[in-house]
């Protein structure tokens, strides 16, 4: 039989949980109100501010906006710089990106495949011959201008773009460095300067809506251009970064002791070229550092006097007690190439990219070697995806409909702005090996000729337009020669071309000339 539970009188909020719904006790409401340095994560070493062996970490605030000061990146674009003129390794960091991932080349994408080739063909020859033709400065084409953005990117930190138009309607671009942009005192609209952080004007939910630009040689002068006219090309730091640092942002100090540490070095060695001899007296102690230094025994020291002998030769002629040896440099560290390849590994790892592909590749073997390649591809991605979604596709896309505004090219549908972009071939250490992988997997259909054509940077519509014309043209030449085209292009051992077997060969190799009826 059920036990019926009746009401005590007293309320039971918690259930019946032990201790629910009791009053707090006066030792559970102290503990409730002791420091949080005692409590939860507050008491995790890691928080801790000030460690008996460890000093405080000073960071005034960790709102994004307000971490990266224009000082600090301006500060930070001028070192990058000097490394980069002056240092061999952060040279090669910047420029190998740039080399092996660029250029990216469009083509369009939409339903009506002859209005691609005539779009494609015609972007290329207005935007990819002469620079006069797409860059107002006149600098650089379209796809040279890919790899200077990137460049610029990885120095500075971010670069600017603007449409703008030719005489003739024709859509171009110009090219505005990141030290262009910034906040001044000097803005056109006092009214309008609240809200704005280092030349930039977010909106409510952090995006740019404007810029102001400053006049490089008066920079009293500045204009404020919208964010719809002006592009920004970086590589996102963090949520809520408006600016960003540059890639050798991480590896400042370390490219600092690299330059000075092969200074010194250059210096010692200098130092064992420059200086012969050495003489030594007994002396010496005399003139050590100290109380016991005899000022007066200086110039004896310093002169050195020189017997002249036949034919210009000349012996030294010293103290009694003196003796002159050659100089040899005994400055040596075991620890110095050992210490350079942790820093320059820690500068690759702080941009991004495996260190044996920008320093020394020659450690590595053949397993890590394509492994190091692969990381890298997926590096090189990374940079193709930034110039790719922040200058090649919205500048194709202003560029072709302003080629449609103007009647120069047709309106092929809603899918007018479609495109796809193709880069260079990735790296490989075994081509052969990578070859004869890739086309036992488009022979067995698990890989499309088109990826497969895009992964060689070639254009699958293009390549197959050629292989139809070149196979056309050379029957035709064949023809009108009286050859056959296995004369030219022997059938592969164990085959034979149809057109050069006999008709009872095609008929006994099932070759059927006229078309079956089946019921």
């Amino acid at each position: 039989m059920a036990k019926t539970l009746k009401s005590s009188g007293t309320k039971n909020w918690g259930g019946s949980r032990p201790g629910a719904g009791r009053k707090p006790t006066a030792a559970t409401t102290k503990l409730l109100k002791k420091n949080l340095s005692e409590t939860a994560f507050a008491a995790y070493e890691a928080t801790q501010r000030t460690p008996e062996a460890r000093s405080w970490i000073y960071m005034p605030t960790v709102t994004p906006k307000q971490e990266l000061t224009a000082y600090d990146r301006i500060e930070l674009l001028r070192r990058s710089r000097w490394f980069y003129n002056n240092v061999g390794f952060a040279a090669r960091a910047i420029d190998a990106p740039a080399r092996y991932s660029l250029p990216l080349k469009p083509h369009a994408a939409t339903r009506d495949r002859e209005w691609n080739r005539f779009a494609t063909q015609a972007f290329h020859d207005a935007c990819g011959t002469a620079a006069f033709g797409v860059d107002v400065g006149g600098e650089v084409n379209f796809f040279e201008a890919q790899p200077f953005i990137l460049r610029q990117v990885a120095i500075d930190g971010d670069i600017f773009w603007q449409k703008m138009l030719s005489r003739s309607g024709r859509g171009m671009f110009r090219l505005i460095g990141g030290e262009c942009i910034g906040s001044t005192t000097y803005l056109p609209d006092l009214t309008q300067s609240k809200g704005w952080i280092d030349g930039v004007l977010p909106d409510k939910f952090g995006k740019a809506v404007a810029f102001n630009v400053i006049d490089a040689e008066d920079p009293k002068k500045s204009v404020i251009v919208s964010a719809d006219d002006l592009n920004q090309v970086r590589r996102f730091y963090r949520r809520g970064y408006l600016r960003s640092p540059g890639w050798l942002a991480r590896a400042s100090n370390h490219l600092a002791d690299i330059s000075e540490i092969l200074f010194y070095a250059k210096t010692s060695f200098k130092l064992n070229q420059q200086i012969a001899f050495v003489v030594t007296s007994p002396e010496s102690q005399n003139i050590g550092l100290g109380s016991k230094r005899v000022t007066e025994s200086m110039n004896d020291l310093g002169n050195v006097q020189v017997d002249t002998l036949y034919n210009t030769s000349g012996s030294v002629r010293l103290k009694p007690g003196e003796d002159i040896k050659s100089f040899r440099n005994e400055t040596k560290n075991d620890n110095f190439e050992e210490f350079l390849n942790y820093l320059a590994r820690d500068v690759a790892w702080g941009m991004g990219i495996a260190p044996e592909l920008l320093w020394d590749i020659t450690k590595a073997g053949g397993a890590n070697t394509r492994y190091v390649l692969e990381d890298a591809n997926y590096f090189f991605k990374e940079c193709q995806a930034i110039l790719r979604e922040q200058f090649c596709r919205p500048f194709w896309t202003y560029w072709v409909w302003q080629e449609i505004e103007a009647g120069r090219l047709e309106h092929p549908g809603e899918d007018w702005w479609r495109v796809h972009f193709i880069g260079p071939k990735a790296p490989s250490t075994d081509i052969g090996r990578d070859g004869n992988l890739y086309l036992s997997l488009v022979n067995n259909g698990l890989l499309s000729r088109k990826r497969w054509f895009s992964m060689q940077g070639l254009d699958v519509d293009k390549e197959m337009a050629d292989m139809i014309d070149e196979a056309a043209e050379l029957k035709r030449k064949c023809a009108a020669a009286g050859i056959k085209v296995s004369d030219i292009i022997p059938p592969a051992p164990g085959s034979a071309q149809k057109e050069d077997l006999e008709p009872d060969q095609e008929e006994s190799q099932g070759v059927q000339n006229h078309p079956v009826q089946h019921p």
